[in-house]
């Protein structure tokens, strides 16, 4: 910038002069978050507590609308995001732990941004496969059949499930040779089958 000074009792007599200034952006910080306290559900997905929580604009907390957040490493969670409030949304689906890189930029001055990591801890939806007595509705040993599904009362997530969303196997089959369990839960018995029996099938 440019300013004069004129005399008082000569008020055409002046002189300019220039003034350099530098301003500094505020010093902006963004702390690592660790999560893995409060694992989120892996099936459904979810949003994270803020990291706004522990970062700092000019030495104090902000407001939401003084930063503009981004995701610059997504540790290999492809759709993770980070909302404006600082919130991250991690999409269903998620098969493991992550650590993504986010950053924060000063409104104010775009480039002024600082990065930092979150850990984030996605446990797997709670499966239960419970036990299943179909000895009021037997198959007939000669010609072998099929046993309603053993879907019925189990349960991903605390709920019914697609057939698709589990993968079902015989982990002991009580002597009963060429046992097997179908995609939709129904169990085979072969032909020839001489007695009552019974099959494991553990929590999938």
């Amino acid at each position: 910038m440019t300013y004069q000074i004129c005399e008082v009792l000569n008020a055409t007599n002046c002189d300019p002069a220039d003034v350099t200034i530098q301003v500094d952006p505020a010093v902006i910080v963004a702390n690592d978050d660790d999560y893995s306290g409060t694992p989120g559900n892996g099936l459904t997905g979810g949003t994270t507590a803020t990291v706004y929580s522990n970062d700092t604009l000019n030495g104090a907390a902000f407001a939401n609308g003084d930063v503009t957040p981004s995701i610059t490493a997504d540790g290999g969670l492809t759709g993770v995001g980070i909302n404006a409030d600082g919130t991250l949304s991690v999409p269903a689906g998620t098969a493991a732990d992550i650590h993504v890189t986010y950053q924060i930029c000063e409104v104010l001055n775009a480039t002024n941004c600082d990065p930092a990591d979150v850990t984030i801890q996605v446990d797997p939806a709670v499966i239960v496969a419970n036990d299943d007595d179909y000895s009021g509705t037997p198959v007939n040993g000669l010609t072998g059949g099929t046993t309603a599904t053993v879907y019925s009362n189990d349960t991903l997530n605390g709920a019914a499930f697609a057939n698709g969303d589990v993968t079902p196997s015989i982990t002991a089959d009580g002597g009963l040779t060429g046992v097997g369990i179908n995609a939709d839960g129904t169990l085979s018995v072969p032909a020839g089958t001489a007695a009552d029996i019974h099959s494991d099938v553990p929590d999938l």
